[in-house]
């Protein structure tokens, strides 16, 4: 025991020298400096790789999906990237529209772009009975979408759904008379013609569909202005004293009707003739 009391008063005489103080500061002032290093868990890293798997497939995905988009904006009829343009961009873009008018300019614009698509391929003589189905297909569709489109424009501002309609009625004459043109002459029959022949037909249908639109416009506002006139003219009017016009007019047209019979009793009445007494003469002297 006294053993090791000695050792530890031997310990506390021990002092570090200057050297060996500098090398301690030193040290800690490294470990002070040095950064910190955090251990994770197996579970984070997991975690943290799985975020970063998903983030790049999604940049991925996007990046294909938009090249993919852009190069089907020019397909046309038959080719394989045309199903992408004519559901996938023509759904998303008309996704962030929101008025009326917008969607009714967009729609214009599809039946305009399916009849040019016509138009290209007859004009390039690669219009086939095949591609001519499939644009007259999304025609249809167009079409009946714009249709839709112009009802709920026509409540707001039938001014702007006619003109709408009539702009798209000499645009799709101008596509109709291109296709007609590149119809052969002679009288032969090819496969293009009579593609061209059912390009032209399909182009003409959807001109009657726009104006029997038209007309449908035109046939609600005229309902329109009548109803408002007939509810002006069934209003009653009121003077500046409140009271109604109408009734005092009642009132007036019953007095001289009254008085009119009257007038007409009085000048129809037959007045009693009263026997006048006997005049008596007085009798002479």
């Amino acid at each position: 025991m006294e053993h090791k009391l000695s050792k530890l008063k031997k310990m506390q005489t021990i002092k570090l020298s200057v050297e060996e103080r500098s090398l301690l500061r030193i040290h800690v002032a490294r470990a002070m400096n040095a950064p910190i290093v955090v251990t994770e868990s197996l579970f984070q890293r997991g975690v943290h790789h799985g975020l970063r798997v998903a983030l790049s497939s999604f940049l991925f995905v996007t990046f294909v999906l938009g090249s993919i988009s852009a190069v089907a904006s020019n397909a046309l009829p038959g080719d394989p990237l045309y199903p992408v343009k004519v559901n996938f961009n023509a759904k998303v873009r008309a996704a962030f529209l929101t008025t009326p008018e917008e969607k009714v300019a967009f729609h214009k614009g599809q039946v305009e772009d399916r009849a040019k698509e016509m138009q290209t391929l007859a004009e390039t003589k690669s219009l086939t009975p095949e591609k001519q189905k499939i644009a007259q297909k999304a025609l249809d569709s167009n079409i009946k979408d714009l249709t839709k489109e112009l009802g709920a424009l026509s409540d707001q501002s039938p001014s702007t759904a006619l003109s709408v309609t009539a702009n798209l009625e000499d645009n799709l004459k101008e596509n109709k008379d291109a296709i007609q043109q590149t119809i052969g002459t002679d009288d032969t029959t090819t496969e293009h013609d009579n593609a061209a022949t059912a390009a032209v037909q399909a182009v003409d249908g959807t001109i009657q569909k726009v104006s029997q639109q038209e007309v449908k416009i035109l046939s609600k506002e005229i309902d329109n202005i009548t109803d408002e006139a007939t509810t002006t003219d069934t209003t009653p009017t009121t003077d500046s004293t409140g009271d109604n016009t109408t009734d005092d007019t009642e009132q007036n047209a019953s007095s001289d009707q009254s008085t009119t019979t009257t007038d007409d009793d009085s000048a129809f009445s037959i007045t009693p003739d009263v026997p006048s007494s006997p005049t008596t003469t007085p009798a002479g002297p």
